[in-house]
């Protein structure tokens, strides 16, 4: 294994394309060799990346160059891609350092002492103290002392690396800027030099780091690897593991925060004059190959009436005025083009003057400069869909089509000879084609009603806007109906901020928050109850440091003091959450107390708490913590007796994990006394079997 210690990566910038290289190293026993920094060219070049724990690596690099392999430990290698985006490297030890490892081996009695630790969890920050004793016989002038703590996420079978610590001996030092040409910034573990304290002649490595992560509920280990450089030599090397477990009080800490409305009314959206459309359509039968619209056609007075009816309601309504209009007619395909493109343009113009006379002189001169008409020819493509809707089938009609695709006169001099052209297609589908079609935009002054809300939503909520969702919202009758409406709304209109803070409420209720709702308006200026919903949110999904963050932008008054005590006891500030909680009693006092360490005082609370398995549970952690091992071990048993459930926790927990190994240990002890006392009674009911059978055997004798 090779030294795992952190490199500075410095990009290297370049002319040349760069594409993604990946593989791995290996070392000559086929083991994973880490942290062998990778560089261009040569062992001066710009450093590319680095191995994991796994001896892999993933670079951006010039698929044509040549890539630099070294390593404390090492040979150095050099490999030419040519070309290869994939690649697998053995990595050699030194030839005169495996020599000195074998024979230095022998003579080592002495080792690296780290002392146990524990890694405390304060919001997101996984913290550890390391300390680790050089022994005197170890540390002379010629060495340098590489320790790195790892944290080993055993949920989620990651590691990632703490911050190293380097003693380097002063003839070791003075070689290296040598070696470095005076320039100790080419030292990847420059930057990571500690000071060590002289403890019973010892030296002593000790300082603190950690890491933010974003899981601390997981199951996690520290491992601390060791190692010992004589120049290139390495002269020793130890793996331990110094904390097993996270020590979280506040995993036991409970709140109650509900999700706040915004009360300020000026966030409700206002009513407003609002655009609204309509369209519709009317078959209107006409005299043949005539724009004239056939009065005594009794279907021609029914669409008639129908648009009268609906133009005159927005023209009587003294809220609403027409803003624009348009009519488009559609002639069938067959004949010739030109003709039937000008029919249908007068036909547009006959029914636009017929829909002028439903109207009074007032409306039809606001809105004659925004009045629009069209007169189209329906396309044989249509003809077909109609049919294939009906199950017809358009072999031959599709055929035709592809033949003559731009060319509508030929299509319809062959569409003509069809044999269903004259009992199908002109008498069924050619009138369906024919039509007008209307359209026109209006503005409403008035506020619509509830009920007419109500309607608008039921047909097409999309058209509702701001106020009329509020409504709409207002007027919901149940928490799985207003998550709805408020999707929709933010679905249309996405800075609906009092809308989105509705939902987030709702969500918080529901145990269900999701921080991702008002993260796009979060700032200082953002209403308080909107920022507190925010902070719980972050809570909720364990993000702590975030959650910190926003505290910033709160007030501090009577609405946030709770939030603002809740996220700070996450945040490390124990003792201004126990000011607020603590006196309260109960589970959070003891859990505060040894976040705070006050671990006596902590015992002490824990024996007041009734007697139920997490209680018993908090007072195996303060006995743990206070070397009361008879009482540690007795309530972790009992807990975990009554409440199973409980050893998930245990399992992650520093506090007591030793005392679970204690009953596993137990129950083996147990299980293998019982497997003997078994094996034991088996072999007696043998024997006197046997002895029964003999004196049987002897009677009949």
């Amino acid at each position: 294994m090779g030294i795992v210690a952190l490199y500075a990566i410095i990009p290297a910038w370049g002319q040349a394309q760069k594409v993604e290289i990946r593989g791995s190293v290996i070392d000559d026993e086929g083991e994973p060799a880490i942290s062998i920094v990778i560089r261009d060219q040569n062992e001066k070049g710009d450093v590319y990346g680095i191995t994991d724990l796994d001896g892999k690596f993933k670079i951006m690099a010039d698929p044509n160059t040549t890539l630099h392999f070294s390593g404390f430990a090492y040979a150095s290698k050099t490999v030419k891609l040519k070309g290869k985006t994939t690649i697998n490297v053995v990595i050699s030890y030194e030839a005169s350092m495996i020599d000195e490892v074998v024979i230095t081996a022998k003579k080592v009695v002495d080792k690296l002492l780290p002392e146990p630790t524990d890694i405390e969890i304060v919001g997101n920050q996984y913290i550890i103290h390391p300390k680790v004793k050089i022994p005197k016989e170890m540390y002379k002038p010629n060495t340098r002392i590489v320790v790195q703590p790892m944290l080993v996420n055993i949920t989620r079978k990651t590691q990632n690396l703490f911050r190293p610590a380097v003693v380097t001996g002063k003839e070791y030092a003075i070689t290296l800027e040598r070696m470095m040409e005076f320039d100790l910034s080419r030292d990847p573990l420059a930057a990571f030099q500690e000071k060590t304290q002289k403890i019973d002649k010892n030296e002593v490595i000790a300082y603190v780091d950690s890491l933010y992560m974003d899981n601390p509920d997981d199951e996690c280990r520290c491992d601390i690897y060791m190692y010992l450089v004589e120049y290139k030599k390495l002269a020793y090397k130890d793996t331990v593991v110094i904390a097993k477990g996270t020590v979280n009080p506040m995993r036991f800490f409970t709140y109650q925060a509900d999700g706040m409305k915004i009360r300020d009314e000026k966030y409700i959206p206002k009513p407003q004059k609002q655009q609204r459309g309509d369209r519709g359509e009317v078959k209107l039968n006409f005299l043949i190959n005539s724009a004239t619209i056939d009065e005594k056609d009794p279907n021609n007075q029914r669409e008639l009436e129908k648009m009268r009816l609906r133009l005159q309601e927005i023209e009587t309504d003294p809220n609403s005025e027409f803003l624009s209009f348009s009519v488009k007619g559609v002639s069938s395909p067959e004949g010739p083009y030109q003709s039937n493109l000008k029919l249908a343009q007068k036909r547009t113009d006959s029914t636009l003057k017929r829909i002028f006379g439903f109207l009074n002189g007032g409306t039809i001169n606001a809105i004659k400069d925004s009045t629009y008409t069209e007169g189209v020819v329906a396309s044989w493509e249509e003809v077909a869909e109609l049919m294939e809707r009906d199950s017809l089938p358009t072999d031959k009609l599709r055929e035709i089509i592809n033949c003559y695709p731009d060319n509508m006169a030929s299509q319809y001099s062959r569409i003509l000879r069809l044999p269903e052209y004259r009992n199908v297609i002109l008498t069924t589908y050619l009138p369906r084609l024919r039509r007008v079609e209307y359209s026109f935009n209006y503005s409403v002054m008035r506020l619509l009603n509830d009920e007419e809300i109500r309607i608008m939503y039921k047909q097409d909520y999309k058209k509702l806007v701001p106020y009329e969702f509020w409504r709409i919202y207002l007027n919901a009758d149940n928490d799985s109906t207003r998550e709805v409406i408020c999707r929709q709304a933010l679905e249309q209109y996405p800075k609906f901020m009092i809308m989105a803070n509705e939902l987030a409420a709702l969500l918080i209720e529901q145990k269900k928050a999701d921080s991702k709702l008002l993260e796009p308006f979060v700032s200082r200026s953002a209403p308080t109850e909107l920022l507190c919903n925010q902070v719980i949110a972050l809570m909720d999904e364990r993000a702590y440091n975030r959650a910190d963050s926003i505290i910033d932008f709160l007030p501090d008054n009577d609405m946030t003091q709770d939030v603002r005590a809740i996220v700070g006891a996450y945040n490390g500030h124990f003792e201004d959450a126990y000011e607020r909680f603590g006196t309260q009693g109960g589970i959070n006092e003891v859990v505060l107390l040894m976040a705070m360490k006050q671990n006596e005082e902590a015992w002490e609370k824990a024996q007041e708490l009734p007697d139920e398995p997490l209680s018993y549970y908090l007072r195996a952690a303060c006995a743990n913590r206070l070397d009361k091992v008879s009482e540690a071990y007795a309530f972790i048993k009992r807990a975990l007796n009554e409440d199973p459930s409980l050893k998930e926790i245990a399992q992650i927990d520093g506090d007591v994990t030793d005392l679970l190994q204690q009953l596993e240990d137990e129950k083996k002890e147990l299980k293998e006394k019982a497997e003997k006392t078994k094996e034991k009674n088996e072999t007696e009911d043998t024997e006197t079997e046997e002895s029964g059978l003999n004196e049987e055997k002897t009677i009949k004798q």
